[in-house]
């Protein structure tokens, strides 16, 4: 008797310790499973192990096209480009070449240019040869034209420009269309980063406009140019030179275009990329708007009129013509008269936060394009529609310091910061790459098969006692 009560304990004990969870999902429940509906027990682990193979199977096809689907790049194949939005040395090249006039008014002929070496290392740096091999070839022709041009005084000494071949766009879309990669392109993406200081521009004082959008590299990414006029005037030359000695504005090596990197990024059909739009917000705009002294004068009638400005009528007028666009506050060349300069704490304080509200906290977005037989365009950021939105409407102010303070908008702000692009990956590519998220989960599905396994084993142990 005790014998019995103790092995009916025991099995009592069994249902209590498997039946506690299958008792809910048998069809009879636990009481009616000893015996006759051992069927029915069995047909539901059966099921579960299918249902289970099954999730598994379409996790990993899942795992699979996912994998397929997204971008593996090789560093080796393509670099990730950070794209940072300031002046930088040297960079892309642009259809303005060499500005015979500028050159003139600089004092530089013929004579005094030796070589392309010599004019570059004399911190004029721009726009010069694509093709380094005819490059004597072409100098000398250049030469003869600047002796020409001081010689006879030519009405428009820029003919020089017919002479200089194609710009470095045409080259990239040369390159790009015929897939010149090791002739063509290679010396493309050498312009770019300028290791051959082939891109140069005199530095001369600039007004700045917004061109149309342009491409940037073929293939790859456009950009919105920002044209950036010389000035001839020697006020204002004296006083971009003293921006480059205090590092505010434009270095002396420095391109004549701002490209700022915008869409649509042309995709071209059978590739993959990867884009990463980085937003800052702006904090140079302060930093640099310190150091500029912005000289506040009416026009000629008023100036006649009301007589000298003081300092705190002249922030005040700035003020507004920022803020508000209700007053004038503008350089005017040779019409700036000592004593009339803005206080720039006073202005930063209301122009800053204005400004810098186009600008939150530093946010990354990043997205995968595929293209198949056609290419694709990535839409462009809405912030910089509204900062180019911002500029047009401040158009024909004439305003010097409102220029450099978008200017510094786009130096300051990282845009378009990665741009990866990448032919479609293989099937050999996806398994020899196979690991990390994939791992994982294949990982996590075997662990859960074993479970059910081991589960199952000890359920139909229990039922063969």
């Amino acid at each position: 008797m005790t014998a019995e009560v103790d092995a009916a304990g025991k099995r009592t004990n069994r249902s209590e310790i498997f039946g506690a969870w299958c008792k809910v999902t048998t069809t009879h429940g636990v009481a009616d499973a000893y015996g006759d509906d051992l069927k029915y027990g069995r047909k539901f682990f059966f099921c579960l192990i299918f249902i289970m193979l099954t999730i598994a199977i379409f996790q990993i096809y899942i795992l699979i096209s996912a994998f397929a689907a997204a971008p593996h790049f090789d560093s080796s194949i393509i670099a990730d480009q950070e794209d940072y939005m300031l002046f930088p040395n040297v960079t892309v090249c642009n259809q303005n070449r060499v500005n015979v006039t500028k050159l003139i008014e600089l004092g530089i002929t013929g004579e005094k240019i030796h070589s392309i070496e010599h004019l570059f290392l004399s911190q004029f740096v721009g726009y010069m040869f694509l093709n380094l091999e005819e490059g004597a070839q072409e100098w000398m022709r250049v030469k003869e034209i600047f002796d020409a041009t001081n010689r006879s005084h030519l009405k428009d000494p820029n003919e020089l420009l017919r002479y200089l071949g194609h710009s470095c766009e045409e080259t990239l879309l040369h390159c790009y269309m015929n897939q010149e990669i090791f002739d063509c392109c290679s010396k493309a993406e050498a312009i770019i980063n300028g290791e051959y200081g082939l891109c140069w521009v005199v530095p001369v004082p600039v007004d700045i406009s917004i061109g149309e959008p342009v491409q940037y590299m073929p293939g790859i990414r456009s950009g919105l140019r920002l044209r950036i006029q010389p000035r001839t005037d020697h006020y204002y030359h004296s006083i971009f030179n003293n921006y480059i000695e205090k590092g505010v504005i434009l270095s002396v090596n420095s391109n004549p275009y701002l490209t700022v990197y915008r869409d649509p990024i042309i995709i071209p059909p059978g590739m993959r990329a990867r884009i990463t739009i980085t937003k800052h917000k702006t904090e140079y705009i302060k930093n640099t708007f310190s150091l500029f002294s912005p000289d506040c004068t009416e026009n000629t009638t008023n100036q006649i009129a009301k007589g000298p400005y003081n300092r705190e009528q002249c922030a005040a007028d700035c003020i507004n013509e920022f803020v508000n666009n209700e007053a004038e506050c503008f350089m005017v060349g040779e019409r700036r008269v000592e004593g009339r300069t803005c206080d720039p704490e006073e202005v930063v304080a209301k122009i800053y936060p204005k400004l810098s509200s186009y600008f939150s906290n530093s946010t990354k977005q990043t997205t995968i394009i595929d293209t198949s037989t056609s290419a694709v365009a990535f839409p462009a950021p809405e912030y910089l529609d509204d900062i180019t939105n911002f500029y047009n409407a401040s158009k024909g102010k004439a305003n010097v310091v409102k220029d450099s303070i978008i200017a510094e908008i786009f130096y300051s702000s990282r845009l378009i910061t990665s741009v990866q692009i990448k032919e479609k990956s293989s099937i050999f590519e996806l398994f020899s790459n196979i690991g990390g998220q994939m791992g994982v989960w294949l990982g996590a599905s075997i662990v859960t098969f074993v479970q059910f396994v081991y589960y199952f084993c000890i359920w139909m142990s229990q039922w063969r006692k």
